[in-house]
């Protein structure tokens, strides 16, 4: 069992078949990103998670290793996307920490950032006013964050 980040991501690249310059290219990411992921120098960004996610893969399994790579099959996945994940939330979570991040000039390693999304991501779907979620969740960033640092 892949036990990083980073090792899921090669486990997913393996998946594809596809070479770390293919994946960069296939995600549309500068050269050497998808070997910086797969190193564990940077986590992947909400863009790439939703890349994967409309592949099939889950992005809790690829955050956090819990759940199945694929929930779907891959013949289903190119047909329709039904992810136990909400792409949204996810990008709008992944957004917020990245921002809190950068204000707080916080770096954390993949793992601690994985676990400060999921913590964040479960506590967004557990809101029950969607409308206010996005603020909601902007007020947990900065102790989620010390939480994990």
């Amino acid at each position: 069992m892949a036990d990083s980040v980073a090792a899921r991501l090669k486990q997913v690249r393996g998946d594809l078949a596809e070479t770390q310059e293919s994946m960069s290219q296939r995600f549309a990411l500068g050269k050497r990103t998808w070997q910086n992921y797969e190193r564990g120098i940077y986590p992947p960004t909400a863009h790439a998670l939703q890349q994967l996610c409309r592949l099939g893969y889950d992005a809790n399994w690829i955050l956090t290793g819990r759940g199945k790579m694929r929930p779907i099959p891959v013949r289903d996945a190119t047909q329709t996307h039904t992810s136990s994940v909400d792409e949204t939330v996810m990008i709008a979570v992944v957004c917020a920490l990245e921002s809190e991040m950068v204000d707080m000039r916080v770096n954390l390693p993949s793992d601690r950032k994985a676990m400060a999304i999921t913590a964040l991501y479960d506590f967004a779907v557990s809101t029950t006013d969607s409308d206010q979620r996005s603020e909601i969740v902007a007020r947990q960033v900065p102790r989620i964050l010390r939480l994990v640092s």
